[in-house]
């Protein structure tokens, strides 16, 4: 994924200039032509000369690029999406759980991994609906910082814990983030790690 290209836009009755973003979960439109598409609402992709040619539930999308952008598109498009599992790396791991894990997304995702005590995990995820549970995390990551670990948490602004206060108390206790993912529509996860000296 991670195209970005500036091209001309012909969508729902628009047209002009925009740059085009394609995002592991959607197709994004900024400039005179705006909108957000969910990946699963494109279908049918195809490279016309200098155009991009795809349909979408609000009606066809068209984005002259050229041709050689236009075909390194549908090779990005064509590629199959990865998976939450990929995402978040947890096959061949020993996962370890702040708590049960309520998400149908992410129960979907940890149904064949066997929870495990800290000391013996390679991979931690926690899903965090408060400040203690901020504070529990906090304590694990001090007393084992070799162990890399996804935080999860609300999106939007009506979270109880935003993601930018996990941010900065993480960031205090000396990790960094180094990826992140959507978890489900509600939930979005980021991946924190030992700073390395």
């Amino acid at each position: 994924m991670g195209r970005e290209v500036e091209a001309q836009a012909q969508y729902r009755g628009e047209t002009g200039m925009v740059r085009a973003l394609l995002e592991s979960d959607a197709l994004i439109l900024r400039g005179e032509v705006r909108a957000r598409i969910a990946r699963g609402g494109i279908t049918g992709w195809t490279a016309d000369v200098d155009d991009l040619r795809m349909h979408t539930a609000d009606g066809p999308l068209v984005l002259t690029m050229g041709g050689a952008e236009a075909a390194k598109w549908v090779a990005a498009l064509n590629k199959p999406l990865p998976t939450l599992a990929q995402k978040l790396g947890v096959a061949g791991q020993t996962v370890w759980l702040l708590q049960p894990v309520e998400d149908t997304s992410l129960s979907a995702v940890l149904a064949g991994v066997a929870p495990v005590d800290v000391a013996q995990a390679t991979l931690g995820i926690a899903v965090l609906r408060s400040p203690r549970d901020l504070d529990d995390l906090l304590a694990v990551c001090a007393a084992h910082p070799a162990l890399p670990v996804w935080a999860i948490n609300e999106k939007g602004p009506r979270a109880s814990l935003p993601e930018s206060a996990i941010r900065t108390a993480l960031r205090a206790a000396g990790l960094i983030d180094t990826k992140a993912c959507a978890v489900s529509a509600r939930l979005s996860a980021t991946r924190y790690q030992k700073r390395k000296p």
